[in-house]
């Protein structure tokens, strides 16, 4: 019982109740979906009711992803409404800057939309990028100003052979770009990319390291940027530190292009 929120428990402070996810539910074999019958549709377990603020949902992947799954029975069909989602590139983009994930996969993702997620679940290749694997490339690369040749083929292994390589040799362009210290010292001067690739890349790293010590002279350079660019920096470092909505070279940006920010 010291798993399920019941009638009478206390709601954690700062929260307005509890998720009960019953994760890769058609994964389970019949008997245990059989078990989960009372508990889904008449919110009890045993004889004791869950918290009226206890919404309860289950998630799995479909027959056709090749993955394992048993086949939900009719009873537990109609306990249950039915819904398919869909990746959103531009809702893992705004969890993604708020969750530390490293700029080099946001900014190859803004670049290469597609390759966020690649499923096809007929695949020949060991592993595909979705999500899931992005955020352990996140974690492979994190700290690492440059990739070894163990670091590329773990990002194969990761996200497989060819989006792999795809994303390494974005990594080398971006070892290519001006450091922030350089940056900083000659905004005005420092030259501003014009292939799209190297742009996303420019802006990934002005989101990612912008301060409030150096603002004033990266949004010198940040508003050399075509204005799609310049978006992306500012969401990024708003999303990452929204004090930084306080420094007058951001807030005079925002006051001028607050409808296209937000």
């Amino acid at each position: 019982m010291d798993t399920f929120p019941l009638q009478g428990d206390t709601v954690p402070e700062g929260y307005d109740g509890w998720l009960l996810l019953l994760d890769e539910m058609n994964g389970a074999d019949k008997d245990v979906q059989k078990a989960c019958y009372k508990t889904i549709y008449d919110q009890m377990v045993g004889n004791v009711p869950l918290h009226e603020r206890c919404v309860i949902a289950a998630a799995g992947n479909l027959d056709t992803d090749n993955a394992i799954v048993e086949e939900l029975s009719t009873a537990l069909q109609s306990r249950m409404i039915h819904m398919q989602v869909s990746i959103d590139n531009a809702q893992w983009l705004d969890w993604s800057s708020e969750a530390g994930i490293d700029f080099r996969v946001r900014s190859y993702i803004r670049f290469k939309p597609d390759n966020l997620f690649n499923f096809n679940p007929d695949h020949d290749d060991k592993t595909f990028a979705c999500p899931r694997t992005w955020q352990f490339v996140s974690k492979l690369i994190q700290g690492k100003e440059k990739l070894s040749y163990t670091d590329k083929a773990l990002l194969a292994g990761t996200v497989g052979e060819g989006v792999g390589r795809t994303f390494a040799g974005y990594c080398e362009i971006i070892d290519l770009l001006p450091t922030i210290d350089t940056i900083t010292r000659s905004p005005d001067t420092v030259r501003v990319p014009i292939e799209p690739s190297v742009q996303w890349a420019t802006a990934g790293m002005m989101g990612a390291y912008m301060e409030d010590t150096n603002a004033s002279n990266l949004m010198k350079y940040v508003v050399r940027l075509p204005k799609e660019f310049q978006i992306f920096a500012l969401r990024d470092v708003i999303r990452r530190n929204e004090k930084m909505l306080e420094h007058d070279a951001l807030a005079q940006w925002i006051t001028n292009n607050s409808t296209e920010l937000f």
